[in-house]
């Protein structure tokens, strides 16, 4: 019973944790509009930091009372710096003299994201360091010690993980989970200071953290954290006046009004102007998707409804329009301050339906007329599944014989660099793979009309003929309009551009636009940064392969030499088992996205899944390890390397196209079984590395550093590179002989192997 605050203090610290990344991540996210390169980029950092804190605290001499002590004043100032750092964030734009909605350099989201992360990541690795010291002074079994600590840290970034989805985000405001998670510091300060040390000067501390506590429940009770909230709120999107501010699982809603006007930001992007919309935009998005077909009867919008582009199509004869929305909250939210604005909700040809546009397609059997696509470039892989070419044959299944299919993309009709040419041609190539008619309208947004059937589009008159047989009434469109549009030099002058461009197809396995839509933001940003992308862009996934064999060799031949009388070789089967796991848990998120949609409670049972194998696997490999080590170690390694050969096998079918409903819970299984790998090695590793030296703590931190180092590198490389650059399946490929590196260098010690 005596070790049960130290149990929950271990889980309290996953909880506070995992918490802490979710709600940072998301408000940096919606400060700077970022995409997942932006979430590579904090974990990377965050991983980093941790890595640091865990690498120079188990460096310090400390006794044994004395780790105590620390212990609890790490985890009190890991959990009350939580309210700060919100409150730095949100006031980082209007100190920079940035305006919301306004994006920002990569050097400057880079610099802001690593001063953010760097203290909350190094106290938590810092934390993990004394956490190992402290439970190893409990019991002798200091294998069993680390492995209880790093499993019961997991089971809290579990617990973590689902309550900050479910209830958190849900039902609090991310200032008053802070608060909530400085209370949760506190009693566990409480609660060790009371279980093991009955000391003066621990009586004085104890009553320091009891009185704070009640503190902060008075404040909090007393409205002080609201007043905060809103203080924070009303800094960061000045000079507008916050209107309505919400959390969803899908994201952040937040609704600013200035001079009459309001502003809708998804994630701090703009998506509506209200109650004046951007009468052109909507127009164009509207009525030249309606007359591209002579009978759009059945209707059916994906993307964005909220900009006023629903009342527009409802001006042509539509018997049906089915609106696909998958968070009800942000209608609801911008109805209560609109009620008679944007969406016609009396209207009964509009028919709403709460789902992911993929999702509904996925289970839907419904025909359509024309598929209206309304999405943002795809310059996040979210975004991205909405333009592949397995999405767009999904859309061709649910058209009828003359359905049309319409999308649009920015791009110009004046001058495209090179990135713009590139991610105009890859859509247009990989939506012909899948469409036999293509008629395309070049602009500042070019239209991309697709279809089976013939399109006979090309000549004004029939487009006017049919805006006045339907007796269309809108500021923009007339004659002259459809002669300037379809200019025949400006088309030609469009196809001459994007007919030799060298591209990559766009698809699920292979999501190369939003490379493509990187390199267009970095070409108008940071232009200086655009010969990197280009020699990045020229990698092959040979050349990293190449690269693994080449320092393989290198290792290999050294040992035979040298030998490696420290075990330290230990650390590449760590280094690459965390590269591999944050990979592989980054892959199966996108796969699982792109076949399912974004739909968060099964993004959730994704991390819950990998979680709970990693704690499991953790505690397993601890508690119940035999007599040889080594052994154990190696069997890992190869049932890792099993586990991407499946996956590869897998996903080189079709089986993931034809067995949808099975394939969802595979996805969750391989993430389980990759938890449970990537735990399982982590006590293996360190009682290894511990074989000379006999300190278990001190090993156990440097395998964690280590382990963390590896997630950090995967994380960050794995979505800004691999996938987007190379494909998943390469991706894999690159896994694959990773993991074959270290299992060779890890055979080749077997002579020098202790245990």
């Amino acid at each position: 019973m005596k070790r049960l605050p130290l149990y929950f203090s271990f889980i309290s610290f996953g909880t506070a944790t995992l918490t802490l990344q979710i709600i940072l991540i998301r408000e940096l996210l919606v400060i700077f509009s970022g995409n997942e390169l932006s979430i590579g980029l904090f974990l990377s950092q965050w991983l980093f930091a941790q890595a640091a804190g865990s690498s120079v605290f188990s460096k310090l001499r400390l006794s044994d009372r004395n780790i105590l002590r620390n212990y609890v004043l790490l985890f009190t100032s890991f959990t009350g710096i939580f309210p700060v750092i919100i409150f730095l964030i949100r006031i980082i734009k209007p100190t920079l003299g940035i305006l919301p909605g306004e994006q920002v350099s990569f050097f400057t989201l880079s610099l802001i994201s690593f001063i953010i992360f760097l203290i909350p990541g190094f106290i938590g690795g810092a934390l993990f360091s004394t956490a190992c010291r402290l439970y190893s002074g409990q019991k002798t079994d200091s294998v069993k010690n680390i492995s209880y600590v790093y499993g019961l840290e997991a089971a809290g970034c579990l617990i973590g993980g689902l309550l900050a989805t479910y209830i958190g985000i849900t039902y609090l405001y991310p200032i008053e989970i802070a608060f909530g998670v400085i209370i949760l510091g506190l009693i566990s300060g409480i609660l060790l200071l009371s279980g093991f040390e009955r000391t003066r000067h621990s009586s004085r501390i104890s009553s320091i953290l009891k009185i704070s506590s009640i503190l902060i429940l008075v404040i909090w009770s007393l409205g002080g954290v609201e007043t905060l909230r809103k203080k924070s709120l009303s800094l960061q999107w000045q000079p507008y006046e916050v209107k309505d501010y919400h959390n969803t699982v899908y994201g952040n809603i937040i609704i600013l009004q200035r001079s009459g006007q309001m502003d809708v930001l998804l994630n701090g992007t703009p998506v509506a102007h209200l109650p004046t919309p951007d009468i052109i935009t909507i127009e164009e998005i509207a009525h030249l998707s309606m007359l591209s077909h002579s009978t759009p009867h059945k209707v059916l919008l994906l993307g964005n409804g909220i900009d006023g582009v629903i009342p527009e199509i409802l001006k042509h004869p539509v018997i049906q329009l089915d609106y696909v929305e998958p968070d009800s909250v942000l209608l609801d939210r911008v109805a209560k301050l609109m009620p008679d604005g944007i969406i016609v909700n009396t209207d009964p040809r509009l028919n709403i339906i709460y789902s992911d546009g993929r999702e509904f397609l996925n289970t839907s059997d419904k025909k359509y007329d024309l598929i209206i696509l309304n999405f943002p470039e795809p310059s996040t892989l979210n975004l991205n599944r909405f333009y592949t070419s397995d999405f767009f044959y999904l859309c061709k299944l649910h058209l009828s014989p003359s359905g049309i299919l319409v999308f649009r993309i920015p791009s110009s009709s004046t001058y495209l660099n090179q990135p713009s040419r590139k991610l105009n041609a890859t859509l247009i190539r990989t939506s012909q793979e899948i469409f036999q008619e293509q008629f395309i309208i070049p602009d500042d947004f070019t239209t991309i009309i697709l279809s089976d059937s013939s399109l006979s589009l090309s000549l004004p008159g029939t487009w006017y003929q049919r805006q006045t047989e339907r007796d269309l009434r809108t500021r923009l469109l007339s004659e002259l309009f459809f002669i300037l549009k379809l200019d025949s030099l400006k088309s030609a002058w469009y196809t001459s551009e994007i007919q030799n461009v060298r591209i990559k197809p766009n698809n699920d396995l292979h999501p190369s636009a939003v490379w493509y839509s990187l390199s267009v933001w970095i070409s108008l940003n940071e232009p200086g940064l655009l010969p990197v992308i280009n020699i990045i862009e020229k990698f092959k996934p040979e050349y990293i392969i190449a690269l693994i064999i080449s320092l393989t060799l290198f290792a290999f031949f050294s040992i035979k030499k040298y030998g490696s009388g420290n075990n330290s070789i230990i650390y590449i089967p760590v280094f690459t088992t965390g590269f591999g796991g944050m990979s592989l848990s980054i892959l199966l998120a996108l796969l699982f996205q792109a076949c399912y949609g974004y739909i968060y409670s099964w993004l959730g049972f994704l991390v819950a899944a990998f979680m709970t194998g990693l704690a499991l696997g953790t505690l397993f490999s601890g508690v119940r390890r035999g007599k040889n080590t080594y052994r154990r170690l190696l069997y890992l390694e190869l049932l890792f390397l099993l586990l991407l050969v499946v996956i590869l096998v897998i996903l080189s079918s079709d089986f993931y196209l034809k067995n949808a409903a099975v394939y969802k819970y595979l996805i969750l299984f391989m993430a389980t079984i990759s938890g449970i790998l990537v735990g399982a090695e982590f006590p293996a590793s360190a009682e290894l590395k511990a074989g000379l030296d006999k300190n278990f703590a001190r090993s156990a931190s440097g395998i964690y550093a280590v382990d963390l180092l590896g997630a950090c590198f995967g994380g960050i490389l794995t979505s800004v590179i691999f996938i987007p650059v190379f494909g998943i399946l390469e991706t894999i490929y690159i896994l694959l002989f990773l993991k074959t590196s270290s299992i060779i260098l890890l055979m080749s010690l077997r002579s020098n192997i202790k245990y």
